[in-house]
This record gives structure tokens, sequence and C-alpha cells, in this order.
């Protein structure tokens, strides 16, 4: 019997919004559990990756040790990914029989990887570990990640975890632009006189990293982590973003080993925000301009 059951309650879910889920759930188990350390015993017995639909995150989530609180944040995070995933796909397979071209013809490979978008589909996620490490042994510089993922905290089995995450966000972005463009020559070929809305440009980790030293010129990176919170660092940086921030989710545990692997934790939601927002942008205009084309979004749900 599976322990958690989470849905995507649209076909762009809102990722604060599934995590403030998943923390009520694990909040009633406790209530039903309320020894700390049975309900550890319960959870790391109980719960399963379902590895044969997540690309994401592997069955044994981080190499070498157990943090079951923050793999279940890990599983919420894919499974987000997930979702987006198909509805980028659930756009671009009317778009492409319109062009009358192949998929991963019209959608961009993975940079440095070169992982086609239709591989991902059905890519297990061992593979993409596999090439992810390999290319990290080999010092090749990957896509959509900082140079240094983090200045004062070493944990080669997590960074390993955010590096894949890091990427398929980035990804992401690369997808979203390339449909862009696709609808538009859907549009010129069936002469319609529909205007696609500009997207937001979505910031990089390294960019937020830099509105923050800019903002607290005075101080070292190691001295904004010493003397502010997550939090304050958050709210500094929406008066400098030109989009609102979501509310951010707090686990039901603080797995964080420090503020500096939270922020850039942050980083890569705010990152995943914006291109959620682009998505969402290009459905509304699909449904409301080329739903003679039949786009269907399914919304998915799962048991772990």
């Amino acid at each position: 019997m599976s322990t958690f059951k989470l849905c995507c309650d649209s076909p762009i879910p809102e990722l604060q919004s599934m995590k403030d889920d998943i923390k009520r759930q694990l909040q009633d188990l406790a209530e039903t559990t309320p020894n700390f350390s049975d309900l550890i015993d319960l959870l790391v017995s109980k719960v399963k990756v379902p590895v044969d639909v997540f690309l994401q995150v592997r069955e044994q989530v981080y190499i070498g040790y157990r943090s079951i609180v923050e793999e279940i944040n890990e599983i919420v995070d894919a499974l987000k990914q997930l979702q987006d995933m198909i509805t980028q796909f659930n756009i671009i397979v009317p778009l492409a029989k319109v062009l009358g071209g192949a998929i991963d013809e019209l959608i961009p490979s993975i940079p440095v990887l070169n992982i086609k978008f239709t591989d991902l589909v059905g890519l297990n996620s061992s593979a993409l570990y596999e090439a992810v490490a390999k290319a990290i042994e080999q010092e090749i510089e990957l896509p959509f990640i900082p140079k240094q993922l983090y200045e004062h905290f070493t944990n080669n089995a997590k960074e390993l975890v955010v590096k894949v995450k890091m990427i398929l966000t980035g990804y992401k972005d690369l997808v979203i632009k390339s449909i862009k463009d696709v609808a538009e020559k859907v549009l010129s070929i069936l002469e319609i006189s529909a205007t696609l809305p500009t997207l937001l440009t979505p910031p990089t980790i390294e960019e937020l990293k830099t509105i923050l030293k800019v903002l607290l010129p005075d101080l070292s990176w190691m001295q904004i982590l010493q003397n502010y919170s997550v939090d304050d660092l958050l709210e500094m940086l929406s008066s400098a973003l030109p989009f609102s921030l979501p509310s951010f989710s707090k686990p039901y545990l603080n797995f964080f080993s420090n503020i500096e692997e939270e922020l850039i934790a942050r980083f890569n939601e705010i990152v995943d925000f914006v291109q959620s927002l682009n998505l969402k942008t290009l459905v509304d205009f699909v449904l409301d301009n080329l739903s003679m084309l039949g786009f269907s979004f399914p919304t998915i749900c799962i048991e772990f």
C-alpha cells in the first residue's frame, strides 16, 4: 500500500502548492506515528521512488546515504518536471503535424550531452545520471549549471542530483523558446493573424547570485550567507526582479545542511517558476488561437 498520493492539479502545476500538499500528508502521518524515530523508520521502509515514470531521480536518490524527507522532496520536484515535459510534448506534437517535420528537428537536444527531446520521454534515469557524472569526471563544462555550484558546501552525492535537476530545468527554457518559434510558423502557414505574447527571460543561477552581490557590495558571499537568512535574501531579490516571486513552501523538516544549499535550491525554483509562467502563456495561447489542432493537456498522479 502506498504512503502518499500526489497529483498535478493543472498541466503546469505550481511547485510550491505540490510541496504544501506533501507537507500536509507528512503532518497527517506524523499525527498517527507520534514517535519521530518510528516515523522515519516507517518512511524509509514504505516510500519507494517510482523510477518507472521518473527521469529526474533514481531508485537510490543519493548514493551512499539516506535522507528520507529530502528524498520525498526530490520526488515532488521530479513529478513537477515530468508534468511540464508531458505538457511541452502535448503542445509540440499537434504543431509538428502542421509543419510535417520530426519533433527532434524542431526541438534542440540538451547541449553537450546531446540527448534528444524525444529520448527524454523514455530515457532511464540511471542513463542520464551516468552521462552527467561522466561529463563531470572528464571536467566537461555542462549547460545551465554555475561553474562553481557551491562556494562553502561540499556533498558530491547531493551535488550530482542538484546538477541533473538544474540541467533539466535549464533545458526547459530551450524547449519553450523552440515551441514558440514553431507556433509562429504554424500561425503563418494557417494564415492566422494572432500574435504570440512576449515571454519572460528566466534568470540564471549566477545572475540571481550576482544581484545579491550588487545589492550588498560591501560583503563577500560568505558574509552575505552569515548575516542574512534565506527569507531575507529572497525578499531582496523580489524587489530587484521584474516579476513577483512565489511564496516558497517550508519543508516538513529542514533538511538543508546550510544556508547556501537552501538558497541555491530556491534559485533553481525561481528559474523554474519563470519557465512555468512562460509555459502557461503558450498553453493558453494555443488553446485560444489554435484549438482546431486538437490540443489536449492531461494531468498525472503518482502514489509512492
